[in-house]
């Protein structure tokens, strides 16, 4: 099996910096790739309505999030 064959058969995850490398060979992004509907009013909604305590651990994840891709050199 590649790596490709075990991503497809689904016994291995794609990297974040998979998607993002296959989204930027396709002149796209990596939500158009994954069907996701980019709706950040929905996203802050949700926040909003999410205790203060569950919002800090969110805000330090996503926090993570970016700076590790940031040091992966993903983001452009």
């Amino acid at each position: 099996y590649t790596d490709d064959g075990q991503i497809e058969g689904g016994s291995q995850n794609m990297s974040i910096e998979l998607l993002f490398k296959i989204a930027d060979t396709l002149e796209t992004d990596p939500n158009t790739i994954l069907g996701v509907k980019n709706n950040v009013a929905s996203v802050d909604e949700a926040l909003n309505e999410l205790p203060l305590e569950m919002k800090s651990k969110l805000s330090v994840l996503f926090g993570a999030m970016i700076n590790q891709i940031k040091e992966q050199d993903v983001i452009n």
